[in-house]
């Protein structure tokens, strides 16, 4: 494996050469573009640069909580359309229809998700449309409560997961239920992370922790539609008519979600020392060997003012 190439140490050319050799440049929003609401430093000149080379753009984030017209709203400095924005809830979207996807979906998901699919035209089933009460421990009720759960069912053709504050652990007993039920039915999740996020400063355990349990439990594994799946890359190269992978530069913060989605779809990563990953943390490497970044910047400003 080629070692990371530190830009700030890079000569101009190397560079000029970096930015030539890729046609599509996909960036993460928090923490490279972005802290809360500031722009980082170079992140609009970085931007702005790419799009008069004639670069295709996406924005693509696992902030699945926020609504288009707030991640539009947040990237106006970026001038993105909704066209280039790539979230969970897109992708989700994306792989439904490019299926032809008619059954139901039952999900434990957050509301922006849900009033999405819904807009759609998907027909959600949710917990509270099966259980309104209290769930009894006693084991003959549950067993009552499954049965009627399976009737309810019978139309679901997926599961979709990911993060949802009125989760329960009854509502975890039915997705359970019915993919142990149904052996065709899609597995489908979102950002699979153990900590999550409800606004720029509130964070919260993560569903990871469910999605994980019910794969084990069911020994099936979720289709991802967030970093670093495959599945998101699928839809983004459908959609930026994108046929070599090399000529791709992913540019994001997280070592595990930004630079392992470019390892797993074969684009180029530049990893930014503006958001989750320090100086620090590249320098005395301790994260999987596979998932070092071609490239290393403090900041955008430092990649901008070479090209």
């Amino acid at each position: 494996m080629p070692e990371m190439q530190w830009i700030p140490t890079s000569f101009e050319d190397q560079v000029k050469s970096l930015i030539e050799s890729v046609d599509v440049v996909l960036c993460d929003i928090d923490g490279v573009l972005l802290n809360d609401s500031t722009a980082t430093p170079g992140s609009e000149q970085f931007v702005s640069k790419l799009r008069k080379r004639g670069k295709k753009l996406a924005f693509v984030t696992n902030n699945y909580y926020q609504p288009m017209a707030v991640l539009e709203e947040r990237l106006k400095p970026f001038g993105a359309s909704s066209q280039e924005i790539v979230t969970p809830n897109t992708v989700l979207l994306d792989y439904l229809d490019a299926r032809k996807f008619n059954q139901e979906i039952y999900i434990i998901g957050s509301g922006v998700t849900k009033r999405l699919l819904r807009n759609a035209g998907y027909k959600l089933i949710e917990y509270k449309d099966i259980q309104s009460e209290d769930l009894s421990e006693d084991p003959v009720e549950l067993e009552k409560f499954l049965e009627k759960a399976e009737d309810a069912c019978t139309k679901v053709g997926a599961v979709y997961l990911d993060m949802d504050c009125n989760n329960t652990y009854a509502a975890l007993l039915v997705a359970e239920m019915i993919l142990m039920q149904k052996k065709d039915i899609l597995l489908l999740s979102g950002a699979v992370d153990d900590m999550g996020a409800l606004d720029e400063k509130l964070k919260v355990v993560g569903p990871k922790y469910y999605i994980e349990e019910i794969e084990r439990f069911t020994r099936k594994k979720s289709v991802g539609m967030a970093k670093p799946e495959r599945g998101v890359s699928a839809v983004i190269n459908s959609k930026l008519d994108i046929f070599d992978s090399s000529k791709v530069l992913m540019v994001g913060d997280n070592v595990r979600f930004d630079v392992g989605f470019a390892v797993n779809s074969g684009y180029q990563s530049c990893l930014v020392l503006t958001g989750v990953t320090t100086k620090e943390q590249v320098e005395d490497w301790s994260f999987a060997p596979e998932l070092k970044p071609d490239y290393v910047v403090t900041n955008l400003n430092e990649l901008c003012e070479k090209f």
